[in-house]
């Protein structure tokens, strides 16, 4: 009962009495056995997180927010990178639902992600989506604003001139993608600028889809003089296929974007819309708590503000 008490409950326990049992436990190996323990509480202790890609600073300084607010609560955090890819995040989620995990926070590939997500309900997992949203699903949902600050970002580059304004988009399936698209589309039209569909490319959120795209756009026959990149990873694209070219950022070519990721962090290029990836973490983490107490909650939605930054990409001198 000792034992029990120091593993489950150490506030109750003398310091003297729980460092003895510690170090008892430390000398002969002894590890609790989480699954049996769950059979009694009902609660495994980990939550999991589910990402579309872990190499995204976007995605990895989320994943620490969320570590963070799971540590103080007791809980361990088995993370998934699902590679942008919906087989690969399914496979993650039909792993930790067999593993009967406590709640799962989940930033979907897309609209495909919906099996996964109907998977954890037959499983009576609870589920709090990040990022992206899913169509047709009704779920809590945490994600940065997108609409207005894509307008904000087109908007600066149509004052800097510009009317050839090129969208190097994300994957139609992704909400954030769509949501980007018809901001830029709503502030070109807003002012009179030309938003024919020649000047949109979509792509995966990939450096490789980015850079395909933008040499797509800027070897058109009437190529633009600035070009909207749906996340950072697709503006390196873009850099890339710029420099191919022969072309110079900003001095040929007008770039923004959005997430703050630089290149040369020493010296901060890219103009771009800051999702607060941290707090989008800490927020769903923390909606997931409340879901795991509370099961019959309303779905909830947050939509956290993104701050524009302005750097030399743009035009913008120092």
């Amino acid at each position: 009962m000792t034992v029990s008490r120091v593993i489950n409950s150490p506030d109750v326990v003398s310091a003297s009495t729980r460092d003895a049992v510690l170090h008892a436990m430390d000398e002969l190996g002894y590890v609790p056995n989480r699954a049996a323990r769950s059979l009694v509480v009902r609660r495994l202790g980990v939550i999991a997180l589910v990402l579309p890609d872990l190499s995204n600073p976007f995605f990895s300084d989320m994943a620490r927010a969320v570590e963070v607010s799971a540590r103080d609560r007791e809980l361990t955090v088995t993370l998934g990178n699902a590679a942008e890819d919906v087989r690969l995040e399914h496979d993650y989620v039909r792993t930790v639902g067999s593993l009967r995990v406590d709640g799962v926070l989940l930033a979907p590939v897309g609209d495909p992600s919906r099996p996964s997500i109907e998977l954890l309900d037959r499983l009576g997992i609870p589920v709090v989506l990040i990022d992206r949203k899913v169509r047709g699903v009704e779920r809590d949902v945490v994600r940065g604003e997108s609409l207005q600050a894509s307008i904000d970002l087109t908007t600066h580059v149509i004052e800097h001139g510009h009317r050839r304004v090129g969208m190097v988009a994300g994957p139609r399936h992704a909400t954030t993608a769509r949501d980007r698209v018809v901001g830029w589309r709503r502030a070109l039209r807003q002012r009179g600028v030309d938003a024919s569909k020649d000047l949109v490319r979509y792509a995966d959120y990939t450096r490789a889809g980015g850079r395909e795209a933008g040499r797509s756009l800027l070897c058109s026959p009437d190529p633009p003089t600035a070009i909207f990149a749906g996340n950072n990873f697709l503006a390196f694209g873009v850099l890339d296929a710029a420099s191919e070219l022969g072309l110079r950022v900003p001095d040929d070519l007008a770039l923004v974007t959005f997430d703050d990721a630089e290149v040369t962090p020493t010296e901060p290029l890219l103009t771009c819309a800051d999702q607060p990836a941290a707090e989008i973490g800490r927020t769903a983490a923390r909606l997931l708590l409340e879901r795991m107490e509370d099961p019959s909650l309303p779905p909830r939605e947050f939509v956290l503000p993104s701050e524009i930054r302005l750097r030399r990409s743009c035009g913008c001198t120092r």
